[in-house]
């Protein structure tokens, strides 16, 4: 109840007559044509999809349970306002516990990436699950299931080096070249950091030519802009420092380009 607190709070004009609590009177989706519980149901209702979300299932059947609930907790619609933001951090908070979203590994999926991909299509497979038929909230499950499988794609390939290196990081020091953030040499010397994932300064000869002492530095010039890192006890061993620092955006850009990243991300939602 916090967290739908402080979001009612929220820097879009957005509010809600009754923050923090279950809402007080009838409300109406907009595009839908369901109509939520009256507000005498809906504290039994939730109760009723709190003890299904605590309820102990095989671990087989956890990510189907996650998206049932997902889809219930819209259909209650339990607050005023923010019902999709809350029922989003639900559903997170759900797979965190069952480990599905830890911070590393190929268990790091992100709701969001169904449900914020293609905003209509969630809410076309949402309304279609509003009888809760059988095979209408199979079809719904089938939807945020093959979503979740084609997000764990993406972070496969994200685990890859190759494709890390040749899909994500070479293209964005080139849109930082193309942008001028970059100048050809530092470019090439990022290029090559990038490649060998840690080089030591005499790989960077190609990219600075000249004395040593020149090399360092260009080399001093990227470490103090926070781009690069060193490593190591000798201090002479580079790689790129991805955050922050001024690949990130560009790095996020990328993402973005690659359809790597949710839709939502661009609407203020």
């Amino acid at each position: 109840m916090l967290v739908h607190k402080d979001r009612s709070k929220s820097s879009y004009g957005e509010g809600d007559r009754t923050p923090g609590a279950y809402r007080l009177s009838d409300v109406t989706i907009t595009g839908s044509a369901h109509r939520p519980p009256s507000p005498g149901d809906v504290h039994s209702d939730m109760t009723a999809l709190l003890d299904f979300i605590n309820e102990d299932v095989d671990q087989n059947y956890e990510l189907l349970k996650i998206a049932l609930a997902h889809h219930r907790f819209v259909w209650i619609h339990p607050f005023g306002n923010g019902n999709g933001r809350v029922g989003r951090l639900l559903t997170y908070a759900a797979m965190r516990r069952q480990g599905f979203s830890e911070a590393v590994g190929y268990r790091a999926l992100n709701p969001t990436a169904v449900f914020g991909d293609n905003r209509e299509m969630y809410y076309e497979r949402l309304g279609d699950a509003d009888s809760l038929e059988p095979e209408a909230l199979i079809r719904w499950s089938s939807y945020v299931l093959e979503g979740l499988i084609a997000d764990l794609g993406k972070l496969s390939l994200l685990g890859k080096q190759d494709f890390v290196t040749e899909g994500l990081l070479l293209p964005a020091i080139s849109r930082g070249l193309r942008s001028a953030r970059f100048t050809a040499e530092e470019a090439k010397a990022l290029a090559i950091i990038a490649r060998k994932i840690e080089a030591k300064a005499a790989h960077l000869e190609e990219a600075f030519p000249g004395s040593r002492a020149t090399r360092s530095q260009s080399i001093r010039r990227l470490l103090d802009r926070g781009i690069i890192e060193p490593i190591g006890d000798g201090k002479r061993t580079y790689r790129l420092r991805l955050a922050p620092s001024e690949l990130t955006t560009l790095l996020v850009r990328q993402l973005d380009e690659m359809r790597f990243l949710p839709r939502i991300l661009r609407d203020a939602e």
